[in-house]
């Protein structure tokens, strides 16, 4: 990890280095790093909707679960036509626990206003 930490400090541009070095942290655990990384990843790519994606898992394997639901927002609001991103949202929302707001993402693609929380 070091060695890729250093190449990145240098202000190494390569993309595949700030790919692995994401990885890295993941496999290792340290999801408060992956979160940076991957936000300098979307710096360097930011029109690859799927790192928003990738964003939104890892600020909810860090333990950041409110960033994590604004993350999905932003990342649906880029494939408005994508019904699997919204179903996942929603299977996102029930493991952390918001069972009632696991539905939510399919009256939202739907069109339809719902809030559980009224």
């Amino acid at each position: 990890i070091k060695a890729y930490e250093m190449a990145v400090a240098a202000g190494v541009a390569d993309i595949d280095i700030h790919n692995r070095l994401l990885a890295l942290y993941e496999a290792s655990g340290r999801f408060d790093k992956a979160v940076s990384q991957i936000e300098k990843i979307i710096e360097m790519q930011p029109d690859d909707s799927h790192l928003y994606e990738q964003l939104a898992d890892l600020l909810g394997r860090a333990g950041k679960i409110d960033e994590a639901k604004k993350a999905w927002q932003n990342f649906l609001k880029k494939v408005p036509d994508d019904p699997a991103a919204f179903t996942k949202f929603g299977d996102r929302l029930s493991e952390w626990g918001d069972v009632e707001g696991a539905g939510q993402p399919v009256f939202v693609r739907s069109g339809l206003d719902f809030d559980v929380n009224e």
